[in-house]
């Protein structure tokens, strides 16, 4: 099987044959197989059905100075059934699990969803994205320095509320203005971030004129109520002022807990990773697109692309496995 490949290239002709092509080999190898099958078990069936089952186990029972009665096979009938319905109740929970997991609202829209990860844009990171905003199945473009599986993000440690005695650290994603739409999470309240707002853009430093600036940002549902945040009321540990909310999303596996999280405005890019929203139906063709117009900006350098939502599949893909290899348990009857 293994060297068949490399011996079919050599006599430049196949050898395997397939009998899913021809009728008179399926019927020829079911029939072989049948009649071996009835060959091979008939010995064996005539030689059962001359002794009596119940004297056999008596035999073998005595021999290993084991009483045959009714309450002994009781306990092995009650631990069998036992294990077998423990190894149901595994199976049905490790499927309620993986159904949770591929069917888990992320908080996000992975679908039709495609990511430039991590990369240098050498200063053509708005042009890169206004040419592909030029074609009519691009329905939204995204800069930012994190996306679920590639970038970075920063951290910030503040008292928690809760607990003084603990620190808490918070998520800060630093992305453009269209990151909410790319990304599809939802706005619960407030506004999201615009350049038609001042303290929406970045600063290089927090004092101006010889007082501090409160820069806005965005924060998750469960930041703003872990941190008892209000809308346009400025923080000082966080130095910011919350501006919006947005519905919690999972940005790392489910097995990770959601922490507090806000989101930032930046404009300009070094480096970065940039997230482009596809129009249903719409991936061939704008991965041909991406390609191209990188090709076009770069053409010395491959772009690392992926589909976010092959990388959410991926993800548990070890799960998924664990849980086939209980199909291969089977306990016997009794």
């Amino acid at each position: 099987m293994l060297i068949s490949p490399a011996f079919e290239h050599y006599l430049e002709h196949p050898l395997t044959m397939s009998y899913q092509h021809s009728l008179f080999m399926f019927v020829g190898l079911l029939s072989i197989w049948i009649v071996l099958g009835w060959l091979c078990s008939l010995p064996t069936a005539l030689s059962l059905s001359k002794t009596q089952p119940s004297l056999e186990l008596r035999k073998q029972l005595s021999f290993f100075r084991l009483p045959l009665n009714m309450a002994f096979t009781k306990v092995l009938v009650v631990v069998q059934f036992a294990i077998a319905i423990i190894v149901a109740i595994c199976m049905m929970s490790m499927r309620a699990q993986l159904h949770y997991l591929y069917n888990k609202d992320l908080g996000y829209e992975p679908k039709n969803l495609m990511a430039i990860n991590y990369t240098s844009w050498e200063g053509k990171d708005q042009a890169f994205k206004q040419e592909l905003l030029k074609n009519s199945y691009i329905s939204s473009v995204s800069l930012t320095g994190w996306t679920p599986f590639s970038g970075s993000v920063d951290f910030k440690t503040v008292k928690d509320p809760s607990n003084p005695n603990e620190e808490l650290p918070v998520v800060f994603v630093y992305a453009d203005y269209d990151y909410i739409k790319t990304m599809g999470i939802k706005l619960l309240d407030g506004r999201p971030l615009s350049a038609d707002y001042a303290l929406d853009r970045p600063f290089t430093d927090s004092v101006h004129a010889g007082q501090r600036v409160f820069t806005n940002m965005l924060v998750s549902e469960g930041t703003a109520q872990r941190l008892s945040l209000k809308l346009n009321k400025s923080n000082e540990p966080l130095n910011n002022t919350p501006v919006g909310v947005f519905k919690e999303f999972n940005g790392a596996s489910l097995k990770f807990p959601i922490g507090p999280f806000a989101i930032k405005a930046q404009k300009e890019w070094e480096g970065g990773c940039m997230l482009i929203r596809v129009e249903e139906g719409k991936k061939k063709e704008a991965l041909a697109l991406v390609n191209s117009t990188w090709n076009k900006f770069f053409p010395n350098r491959i772009a690392q692309i992926n589909w976010q939502e092959d990388q959410v599949q991926h993800q548990y893909n070890k799960e998924k496995n664990s849980t086939s290899n209980w199909h291969f348990l089977r306990v016997p009857a009794c």
